[in-house]
Formats: structure tokens, C-alpha cells, sequence
């Protein structure tokens, strides 16, 4: 930049000298300053300092002689006595766009030393570019847009954007960029920022007279498949600029509707009938009804132990049957009990019929029920709460009973653990504040402990502050409570008007009626709202979609299943669930699937008319396993069989792979027959999955058995001492 000095300031520091007779005058300049008073000092436009240092041979005093340069410049010490000097230049910020300079003159006696101190105006950045959010604009008369402009660079010196209409009679705009509508016709709004400009065209149109209602002659209408009906729609006021009606059916494959408002009734089910002119509507719902012509059960005959429980599956038909409800019934309570949904739970030894009825049709299955091992009947802990400090941990006490139950063996779970973990001796730590449940399990008996990790609610924010939502649907707001790991953070929800708008304990909002309601959360003394507009309208779930179709778990695990229901503004999005098999697995109204026995179940997930499904895999894991000799001694060319026992019974796989530690002594078959080859001592090791067991074989010449009484097997002697 070239720097233009038009306005100078010239301090001069007049240093005058004490003169004595026997002292001669004399200012000495250090080579760490000769620089300074060859060529000066140069300042940039914000506040600084610099320091000159220089000697005299005689005492010396300051004076400024130019008041203009002082007031920006100024001299520390300004006089004193001889000796060396360090004198401080302190310059203040330039406000100027303009560069200034001062000179600065050192006297003593007769001798001068002067420099020049130079200090640059700020830089003037000009504006490149003005752009605006919209290049046109459509209102109607008395309608208001604000326009946004955008200045380039970000950092020009003077971002002062000046507003102007062409035609103000047309379209007038504040400064602001507020653009109001007057009267119909079109105007050029113009955004001048420097020597910059942006302009948006902006058409005017005259005001349109809106719907204000629409109404039906019929709010409910029953109708058999087949069937047609016209309903009337009534537009006001009379003198609405556009009074068309247009139909739609929230199912057209239950009732379609067209242009005239002619309902026609196409299968059983319910359909919601909308008439709308402007953005007003009115609906009618509609009844189509079938009859029911069968039932069937997916199984005819079921086997159970008791206290087992099994889930039949009824299908009712056509499918399109108005009224599908099963109700399910048993021969001999005694037996056998069923509840409403089909699950069967055999009580005692015996046989009895379940039968399930839809309308006038029945389907039976026949249950035999038989003697089972001693389940556990409860299991308890000392503690049912907890209060723990973070870093702490605190070991809970599992009481099972009866005493003599098959298996009384603990298992232990956290609903959270990454608040509270618990290991397999029931240890609980707290790991960070919140709320954990501590599960103690044992067969298919469960036992509780809350775990209460503290820390204070500070604040509650909400993801929407508004919403509009169509009668009867939904929308869930959710709640964020701070800090995270809070002790508390439950949130209580309320409606200003719960006949405009309701909300559950889930935050979940359902719209009543067109109105609008405020909804609040509040967690202790925090609240956070969001005002709610209801608008009238239904709309159905289409689809409901699994995050998995498959999945495999070990016998005892859990998984945590996650539905997604479509499209998202449904009235109705609730899931519910069930199990094919709950004996296999089972799952509760949250998604999560417990392993209880090895095999195969289906788990459906429902939302309104729609399912979808996952195939669970249930595998039982290897406990033990042992090899039923621990030591055996064979000749030579001799043999001896060996076998695996794997534990539980029922695990999933029982492949056995045979090993020899030395195969130039001694040989296994895939079968576990073990071979000697020479003389000398190896190891048989046997493995299933990731546990083995092992047999230590000695082989012997054909000689020394011969002395001992070998048989014709060619095996000696065998052991199990202290074989795991």
C-alpha cells in the first residue's frame, strides 16, 4: 500500500543540557539503537511502544514542541541527568484510514540527535459483493417477505446495507429488507451496500378470499363391501375465490371415492373419507363389514412339560373378516390354562383340549401335559434398592428356592451398564450417574435391585418448540435433560388443553381436535414447551420394518430388537410384539428377545395392520467336557477306545476332534480309538468348541505285556483318576 502521509505530526523532544564550563556536550548512540536514528521507527496502525537507549555526558531535560504530535505520541522519561538512557515511545492506535508521522530530536547543549517515528493508517476493505436470499418474490396485497443480504468479504470496512423499492406505491421495504405488499402490480427492491447492489423482482397480486369451513351431511357412515354411497360437502363462506372439493380415502383398497364424492365400499376394513377445498377439510369414517368363515390353529396337538408354556397361532378367515377376535378356551384348567393371546402353560400331569373361537367357528388343539424336573419358584435379594456413589461397588446377596431345585445356578445382568456394571458374583460398581437395574436370575425366575447414581438436573431443552399435527396422529417430542449422566431424569408431561392435544408418559403428542394446545416436560424444577397446532386429518401405517430378520443367541442372552413404523406422521404407531415360541424365546412390549431353550422362533413385531419378523436362533453353549479314562497303558500295535462326555446334554454341538500329542508313539482315530505305535508316552488331547479334555497314554513293548496279562485287545490297564 502506498502510504500517503497528509497529515504529520512532528513531536520534537527538546533536550537541553545543563551546560557546564568542564564538561563538553555529548550524546552516545549504542549500536543497539543506530539503526533507530538512521532510519526510524515504524508503527502499524494499533497501539505501541518501543524503546531507544542512548548516554549523555551532561544532565538534560524534555520538552515537546508540537502539541498535535503529543497527542498520539509520547516521551518517557522526557529528561534527567547524565548517564545512560532507555526512553520509551508509546504510540496509541491509529483511528485514521490515513498514515501520520512525528520526529523526535534528543538535545544536549549544542549537540542534536533527531528520528523519525512513523505510525500507518487502518486499511480500508471495500465491498465486492451484495447478494440476496430471493431474486423474486410473489405476495398478494398486504403480505410482508423480509429479503437477507449478504455482504462480501465478511470483514469490509463499511457493511451498511441501504433498501429502495422502484415503485413504492407497488411494493414498499424498510430498512430492514421488511418488503410489504400494497397494492397489485410489480416493483424492483434494491440492496445497496458501497458502490454494490442485489435486486429482487417482486410481483404483487390482488388478496384471495379463502375457505374458511367444509363440512359433510355425514361424520360416519356403515357400509357392506360392494355398496356405494354419495356424501355432500358444504365449502363457506359462498363467496370463497376457489370452492373446488377434492375426495381422497385414507384406504382406497377398503373405499375408494371419486370426483362427486361417490363412496364405493371394495373389502372389509375401515377407511377414513376426506373432502377438502382450500387447506380446510372435513371426514367421514367409514365401516365395511365381512363375516367370518373359519378358523384354523398352526398346531392340532402340543406336548408339554410342566410349567412350560407354548403360544398357538389361530388364522382366521377370509382375511378381510370385519371382527377377527379370538377367544381361546381350556377343557380342564386343571391341565392346562390359555389366556388371550393363546399362550398355553401346562399345570400338571394329564390331557386337555384348547379351543379357539372367532365368531361361530372353532379350531381345537389337544394338550398332554407331562412331569417335568423341579423348576426354581423364586429367587431374592437382600437389597431391592441401592444407592451407590460413582467409583463405589457394593456386592448383592441371591437367595434361590425351593433348596432342592434342579438349577440353582446365578446369572447376573444390568439394564445399563454403562451406569452400573455387575460380574458373575454379583458385584455391582457404579460407573457413572443414572439409573440402572441389577437382574439376578436364575431358571426363569428373576429378582430385582434399583441402583440410584446421583447427580443433579441443571436444565431440560426440547428437539421442536412447535408443532402442527392432523387430528388423531402423532408426533414424539423428545427430551434432553442435562447434564447427561443426571440421577433423575425422568420426565413428566402435561397439556395446557388435553381435548386439543394429549401426551403420554413417553413424550409421545396425539392430536384431538383441530385447536392448539401448549405441551410442557418437566424434570424436578426444569421445564422446557412446545406449542402444539392440530389440524384435522388420519393417516394410516403403511409398513413396519425390523432393524433385523435374523439372529442367533446363546441360551440366556438378550437382544434388544428395534422396530421402524411408516410412514412417520401415522396416527397409530404403538408396536406390539410376540414369539412363535416362547419356550425358545421370548420377547416383551419393549422388543427385547430373551434366549430361554435351544431352537427356533419367530418374533413379530405389529403396528396396525402391518407386521414384520425376525428368525431367532437359540444355541445352548459347552459347560464341560471329560474323557472317560484319565491314563491307559497299550501294547504295541495295541488299541483302546476312548469317549467324550459333553455337558449340558443338550448343548448345541458335540463334534469331537481327536489329537495326539506324538504320533510316532501313539495314534487316535476321528472316533477317539487310540493306537500304539512304538514304545513311549503322548497325549491324547480331545476338543469341542473351546474346551478340551486329556488321556495320558503309555505304550509298551509286546513283551512286558505279555508278562502282565495283556488280552488279545492289546489294551492293559486303564484309569479315570482326576480326569476334568
Amino acid at each position: 500500500m502506498k502510504k500517503v502521509f497528509s497529515i504529520v505530526f512532528t513531536f520534537v523532544l527538546l533536550v537541553a543540557c545543563v551546560k557546564r564550563e568542564d564538561v563538553k556536550p555529548e550524546i552516545i548512540i549504542p549500536a543497539e539503537s543506530a539503526q533507530i536514528f538512521s532510519s526510524g521507527i515504524s508503527f502499524d496502525a494499533s497501539a505501541n511502544s518501543a524503546t531507544v537507549k542512548f548516554s549523555t555526558t551532561d544532565a538534560w531535560s524534555a520538552e515537546a514542541t508540537d502539541t498535535k504530535a503529543s497527542s498520539w505520541l509520547s516521551v518517557q522519561p522526557s529528561s534527567g541527568k547524565a548517564g545512560e538512557i532507555s526512553m520509551t515511545l508509546s504510540a496509541v492506535a491509529n483511528p485514521s484510514t490515513e498514515d501520520r508521522a512525528a520526529r523526535v530530536s534528543i538535545v544536549c547543549g549544542t549537540v542534536r540527535k533527531e528520528f523519525t517515528v512513523k505510525q500507518s493508517g487502518i486499511e480500508v476493505i471495500a465491498v465486492t459483493s451484495v447478494t440476496l436470499d430471493q431474486t423474486s418474490l410473489t405476495l398478494e396485497e398486504e403480505q410482508t417477505a423480509t429479503l437477507e443480504a449478504t455482504i462480501k468479504p465478511d470483514d469490509a470496512t463499511d457493511k451498511t446495507v441501504t433498501w429502495s423499492s422502484s415503485d413504492a406505491a407497488v411494493a414498499k421495504v424498510d430498512q430492514t429488507g421488511k418488503v410489504t405488499a400494497v397494492k397489485e402490480g410489480t416493483a424492483t427492491i434494491t440492496a445497496k451496500a458501497g458502490e454494490k447492489t442485489a435486486a429482487c423482482e417482486v410481483t404483487v397480486k390482488k388478496k384471495v378470499i379463502a375457505v374458511e369451513a367444509v363440512t359433510l351431511d355425514k361424520a360416519e357412515l356403515s357400509i357392506i363391501k360392494g355398496e356405494s354411497a354419495t356424501l355432500v360437502a358444504t365449502v363457506t363462506p359462498d363467496n370463497a375465490t376457489d370452492k373446488t372439493v377434492t375426495w381422497s380415502s385414507s384406504d382406497t383398497a377398503v373405499a375408494s371415492v371419486d370426483e362427486t364424492g361417490k363412496v364405493t365400499a371394495l373389502e372389509g376394513g375401515n377407511a377414513t373419507i376426506t373432502a377438502k377445498a382450500g387447506d380446510k377439510t372435513a371426514t367421514c369414517e367409514v365401516t365395511v363389514t365381512v363375516p367370518v368363515e373359519s378358523v384354523t390353529l398352526d398346531q392340532t396337538s402340543l406336548t408339554l412339560e410342566e410349567g412350560q408354556t407354548a403360544t398357538l397361532a389361530a388364522t382366521v378367515k377370509p382375511d378381510d373378516a370385519t371382527d377377527k377376535t379370538v377367544t381361546w378356551s381350556c377343557s380342564d384348567a386343571a391341565v392346562a390354562t390359555v389366556d388371550e393371546t393363546g399362550k398355553v402353560t401346562a399345570v400338571k400331569e394329564g390331557t386337555a383340549t384348547i379351543t379357539a373361537k372367532a365368531g361361530e367357528k372353532t379350531a381345537a388343539c389337544e394338550v398332554t401335559v407331562k412331569k417335568k424336573v423341579i423348576p426354581v419358584e423364586a429367587i431374592t435379594l437382600d437389597k431391592s434398592e441401592l444407592s451407590i456413589i460413582k467409583g463405589e461397588s457394593v456386592t448383592l446377596s441371591a437367595t434361590v428356592t425351593p433348596d432342592n431345585a434342579t438349577d440353582k445356578t446365578v446369572t447376573w445382568s444390568s439394564s445399563d451398564a454403562g451406569v452400573a456394571k455387575v460380574d458373575e458374583t454379583g458385584k455391582v460398581t457404579a460407573l457413572k450417574g443414572g439409573n440402572a437395574t441389577i437382574t439376578a436370575k436364575a431358571g426363569d425366575k428373576t429378582a430385582t435391585c434399583k441402583v440410584t447414581v446421583t447427580v443433579p438436573v441443571e436444565s431440560v431443552t426440547l428437539d421442536q418448540t412447535s408443532l402442527t399435527l392432523e387430528e388423531e396422529q402423532t408426533a414424539a417430542l423428545v427430551a434432553t435433560v442435562k447434564p447427561d449422566d443426571a440421577t433423575v431424569k425422568a420426565v413428566t408431561w402435561s397439556s395446557s388443553d388435553a381435548a386439543v392435544a394429549k401426551v403420554d408418559e413417553t413424550g409421545k403428542v396425539t392430536a384431538v381436535k383441530e385447536g392448539s394446545a401448549t405441551i410442557t416436560a418437566k424434570v424436578g424444577e426444569k421445564t422446557a414447551t412446545c406449542k402444539v397446532t392440530v389440524k384435522k386429518k388420519v393417516i394410516a401405517v403403511e409398513a413396519i420394518t425390523l432393524d433385523k430378520s435374523e439372529l442367533s443367541l446363546n441360551r440366556g442372552e438378550s437382544f434388544m430388537l428395534k422396530a421402524t413404523v411408516t410412514p412417520d406422521n401415522a396416527t397409530d404407531k404403538a408396536v406390539t410384539w410376540s414369539s412363535s415360541d416362547a419356550a425358545v424365546a421370548k420377547v416383551d412390549e419393549t422388543g427385547k428377545v430373551t434366549a430361554l431353550r435351544e431352537g427356533n422362533a419367530i418374533i413379530t413385531a405389529k403396528a396396525g395392520d402391518k407386521t414384520a419378523t425376525c428368525a431367532v436362533t437359540v444355541k445352548v453353549s459347552i459347560e464341560s467336557i471329560e474323557i472317560n479314562f484319565a491314563t491307559a497303558r497299550i501294547l504295541v500295535d495295541g488299541s483302546i477306545q476312548l469317549e467324550v462326555t459333553v455337558k449340558p446334554e443338550d448343548s448345541t454341538s458335540k463334534s469331537v476332534k481327536w489329537e495326539s500329542s506324538n504320533l510316532q508313539i501313539a495314534k487316535v482315530s476321528d472316533s477317539g480309538v487310540v493306537k500304539g505305535v512304538s514304545e513311549g508316552k503322548a497325549t491324547i488331547t480331545a476338543t469341542v468348541g473351546a474346551l478340551s479334555a486329556k488321556c495320558e497314554v503309555t505304550v509298551i513293548p509286546l513283551g512286558e505285556g505279555e508278562n502282565e496279562g495283556i488280552g488279545d485287545g492289546g489294551s492293559m490297564d486303564a484309569s479315570n483318576e482326576n480326569n476334568q
